[in-house]
């Protein structure tokens, strides 16, 4: 009889499966919540900014919203308004679709309180806008903010500075017929220089354009013809003999809509239509001469219906000063020195010279000055002027701020124009260093590394320092010097100016143009910082730099 053997059958216990789905339940109900809790966290969030975004407002609003520099040719300023009920942050100005500046990485930020105003620096600003003129293109385009939730406001420039072309009474404006001109906005130019305050001009001034601005209060538009012209009269010299210029067609607009302003530019000797035209000076002006001066305008109205109607309009007002006093016509800003620590009581001294067209100096002339950041110690802003002395010299100081950031500083003298930067920074030094140190004369190559280091030699991330970097020395055949090459692909130079990158670094190449067979020479490279000193690396000369060897 056989007997047949029952082994134990191992099975899942009943209560151990009562656990694990319990746990599963558990486990799956905190997945539910916990997602419903990120949703409704995500949810209150989206309720939270759509209700602030409700209560956000923000507006652009003429008149004088704008202020323009001393020669009314540079916009300055402009006032931005909180018309909600809870603090706004700007991030970006556009003017018309082109992207200008994040007025948030401004000195001070631009949070605006509600019911309050903010008026932004917009002069000067960072590369590569650098300013804003004010033109037909500023003057006609749309300007608009836009806050950190989105919201935006937007109006025309004109109507920014000038609000509405209303034909209400304004003392700045001259009524005579359809056109009205503004005396605010009268200047005239040599050649392509920059544009000065039309009032007063240097005698035998060649290749004058006159420009000032008009708008239409008319309820028709307006086309004027290549006859139109602005003339000059002696009142001392020679009453007899008026200059004309005529209306230049390319830089003018001949079409005036109503409610609109124009800049019209006046340039030729004759209508350009007639050829033989020529550009005029005020070569016939005695110094010292006071002329009246007349606007002609000559064309059409364009009626409802399109027909057109004989249109004339002569705007005479007075004086135009010709003088025999010297007028800018250069002006070199420097800083010295061009980095300084960001401790908030570091200085920088900022220096221009006025000189004229002879390059002699213009003393007894304003100088307006223009920081991105820190603030000048006299007036503890951003903004300051100065008189320059008998060489033609004005220096105001900047005290640095606490921000690793870079100062962009520029300073203007009856249009004429002037530019420099200062650096912020913990750095106070820069390392050099060369990979690899020996290379062939047969177009070896070496790669250079520039970093802006602290007192205590840690690297210092900091883009936007200007460094000089120099092939110092050479003991090789003179006509076969080193060259650097930055950035890649461009010629080869003996000495550049170049900018550290986020990392506070430059990287360049060093290239050997030659040598000497059989011969090991020696070149050195250096990188200068006004303000900033060279940390040896070895080996190198603490006076010329880092040493590289080519080898023949």
């Amino acid at each position: 009889m056989k007997i047949r053997v029952i082994r134990n059958k191992k099975g899942v216990s009943p209560i151990f499966i009562a656990i694990y789905l319990a746990i599963l339940a558990v486990l799956l109900i905190s997945v539910l919540f916990g997602a419903l809790y990120i949703y409704g966290t995500a949810v209150t969030e989206r309720m939270k900014m759509e209700e602030e975004k409700q209560q956000e407002s923000v507006g652009l609003a003429g008149p004088k919203a704008l202020n323009l520099t001393t020669q009314n040719t540079i916009v300055e300023f402009l006032r931005v308004n909180n018309t909600g009920t809870i603090t706004i942050r700007l991030r970006a100005l556009y003017i018309g679709h082109k992207f200008i500046c994040d007025p948030s990485r401004f000195q001070g930020d631009a949070y605006i309180n509600p019911k309050e105003s903010l008026w932004i620096q917009l002069y000067p600003l960072p590369p590569p806008i650098n300013k804003i003129e004010w033109n037909d293109t500023t003057m006609n385009a749309i300007w608009t903010v836009t806050t950190e939730r989105g919201t935006r406001a937007y109006e025309l420039g004109a109507r920014l500075l000038y609000g509405e072309s209303d034909g209400q009474y304004n003392p700045m404006r001259f009524y005579i017929g359809p056109l009205m001109i503004m005396f605010d906005m009268f200047h005239w130019r040599s050649g392509t220089g920059p544009w000065k305050n039309g009032w007063s001009i240097p005698k035998n001034t060649p290749d004058v354009t006159w420009r000032i601005l008009l708008s239409n209060i008319d309820n028709r538009d307006i086309e004027v013809t290549e006859e139109s012209s602005f003339t000059l009269i002696s009142n001392d010299n020679a009453p007899s003999n008026p200059v004309a210029w005529y209306i230049d067609p390319v830089l003018s607009s001949t079409y005036y809509k109503p409610g609109g302003f124009y800049f019209v530019y006046y340039s030729w000797s004759k209508p350009v239509s007639e050829g033989g035209s020529s550009r005029q000076s005020t070569s016939g002006f005695g110094g010292g001469t006071t002329c009246i001066n007349f606007l002609m305008f000559l064309g059409a109205f364009i009626e409802p219906n399109g027909t057109h109607t004989s249109y004339g309009q002569t705007i005479p007002f007075e004086a135009v000063h010709v003088t025999t006093e010297t007028m800018p016509s250069s002006l070199n800003l420097v800083a010295s020195p061009e980095v300084i620590f960001n401790d908030g009581v570091s200085t920088s001294t900022i220096t221009a010279t006025v000189t004229d067209a002879g390059r002699r100096a213009v003393p007894d002339a304003w100088v307006d000055f223009y920081t991105t950041a820190g603030t000048f110690s006299d007036t503890h802003t951003t903004t300051t002027h100065a008189i320059t002395d008998a060489n033609g010299v004005a220096t105001v100081t900047l005290v640095s701020s606490t921000a690793k950031t870079t100062a962009y500083i520029a300073a203007l003298c009856q249009g004429v124009e002037g530019t420099a930067k200062v650096s912020f920074t913990s750095a106070r030094r820069i390392r050099i260093d060369a990979y690899p140190r020996t290379i062939s004369k047969d177009g070896g190559t070496s790669r250079i590394t520039i970093q802006l280091v602290d007192d205590n030699g840690i690297n210092v991330t900091q883009p936007g320092v200007t460094i000089t970097i120099t092939v110092s020395s050479w003991d090789g055949p003179q006509n076969k010097w080193p060259v650097l090459i930055y950035p890649p692909g461009q010629p080869g130079q003996t000495s550049l100016t170049a900018t550290t990158d986020a990392n506070g670094q430059i990287i360049l190449t060093f290239k050997a143009m030659g040598g000497t067979k059989n011969k090991t020479h020696t070149a050195t490279v250096k990188a200068q910082a006004s303000g900033l000193t060279m940390e040896p690396v070895p080996p190198m000369d603490p006076i010329l730099g880092i040493k590289i060897f080519v080898q023949g």
